[in-house]
């Protein structure tokens, strides 16, 4: 079984820039204190919510095991034989083009990893994609 894992900074990233707004927002010591927490809280956790990252992947000859952090770690076990990837150039920005892996399992998305932005790098994607094949 072959295992590859994300960069995990990437997660402890997202939490320091909520406490470091949070911080900010005391510091800055309005009456108002209360609602724009809770809103920045709000939006904090749908966004969290709504962007699960996959953290690690894990390769064998019958299973794919796909771990992805949404406030907690989500471990998904999905039949080899029903996966099937994408790894194609997209676009990553106004003029920036990027190769993106994308894993499906029975024609349903179950990961996207894109290079740096969701924690992998180049090499790894390359490894996972030449194990998938």
């Amino acid at each position: 079984m072959k295992t590859f894992k994300s960069n995990p900074s990437l997660v402890y990233n997202e939490l320091l820039v909520f406490v470091v707004f949070i911080i900010l927002i005391i510091l800055f010591d309005s009456k108002y204190d209360i609602y724009l927490i809770s809103g920045l809280l709000f939006f904090a956790l749908i966004y969290a919510y709504m962007n699960s990252k996959v953290i690690e992947i894990s390769i064998s000859e019958k299973e794919v095991l796909i771990v992805k952090w949404q406030f907690r770690k989500l471990r998904a076990i999905y039949n080899r034989t029903d996966i099937s990837i994408s790894y194609n150039f997209e676009m990553a920005g106004r003029a920036v083009k990027q190769r993106v892996l994308r894993i499906y399992s029975n024609n349903e998305l179950i990961a996207k990893l894109k290079p740096s932005f969701s924690g992998w790098d180049n090499e790894t994607i390359e490894k996972i994609v030449a194990t998938l094949s």
